[in-house]
């Protein structure tokens, strides 16, 4: 749905803006430096909100970024 999350904190559930999560996880790697930072998305979400997910971290001051994955579902065979 295009929705941004932190999953630190009390409010993981809780929806937020970018600008909120621009400044959540600049806070956080203040704090905690060697936080790593992973992006999480479902196969639906366009590669383009991705990018710009990326780099709205890298401006909050994450040195890198990963992506978590699924592991493939397995098909018959």
């Amino acid at each position: 749905a295009g929705d941004y999350y932190v999953n630190y904190g009390d409010d993981k559930d809780k929806p937020i803006d970018a600008q909120t999560l621009l400044t959540r996880v600049g806070a956080l790697l203040r704090l905690r430096p060697g936080l790593p930072v992973v992006v999480r998305g479902d196969k639906n979400v366009p590669y383009g909100h991705v990018v710009y997910v990326m780099t709205l971290l890298q401006k909050a001051g994450a040195p890198s970024v990963g992506l978590m994955t699924d592991p493939p579902e397995r098909r018959g065979g």
